[in-house]
């Protein structure tokens, strides 16, 4: 539902108000709702105060993208930022069909710039009392960059049983597809150093 007021010409006409979406389809993945204050026009469209929901995800975001008469290409500028507090990990890599084994909370801010077709993301994000591939943690923060095919992890410490320790991680996955990539990870501490590719 959109609650708001159409101005301007008609060939030229803005809009302003308040979306309300509940139980909708984004690329095939359920979401529970979505809210926030929306301006539109031919040349772009920008949301306020938005929030998702999507089982025990919640994020609030806001963030505006240009237009080409009312389109958005591949080459149509986005920015924005979002954050998201306690969400489980698992129900994240779920999202992002993801396959390899994650468990434990997050939270995280993050911006956006850059294209459609390429998004740059620059995120800060905390993990708590987890486990990444059946590796238990009790914290871990580090921070994160992803350029469209490649999510970087660098300045990483993590807090387990074994000790402190660092490591940086980088996710390489084909066009679209979050299931299917390549891990490359290092990680350093307590006399360890282990390199792995997965």
């Amino acid at each position: 539902a959109f609650d708001g007021t159409v101005t301007g010409a008609l060939e030229d006409p803005q809009a302003s108000g308040h979306l309300t979406a509940r139980n909708f389809t984004y690329n095939t993945e359920p979401f529970d709702s979505l809210t926030g204050d929306v301006s539109a026009s031919r040349r772009n469209v920008a949301i306020r105060q938005g929030s998702v929901t999507h089982g025990q995800l919640r994020a609030d975001f806001e963030g505006a993208v240009a237009l080409h008469g009312w389109k958005a290409e591949d080459s149509s500028l986005i920015a924005g930022s979002a954050a998201v507090h306690g969400v489980p990990i698992a129900e994240i890599a779920a999202l992002l069909q993801l396959q390899q084994p994650l468990t434990g909370t997050l939270a995280a801010t993050a911006q956006v710039n850059g294209t459609i077709g390429n998004p740059l993301v620059k995120a800060d994000v905390t993990a708590a009392d987890g486990a990444i591939l059946d590796e238990p943690f009790h914290r871990i923060t580090a921070h994160a960059d992803y350029t469209g095919t490649t999510l970087s992890i660098t300045n990483a410490q993590v807090d387990s049983a074994a000790g402190p320790a660092q490591f940086t991680a980088t996710y390489t996955h084909a066009p679209n597809r979050f299931d299917t990539g390549r891990l490359r990870f290092q990680v350093s501490g307590n006399n360890l150093a282990v390199n792995r590719d997965r």
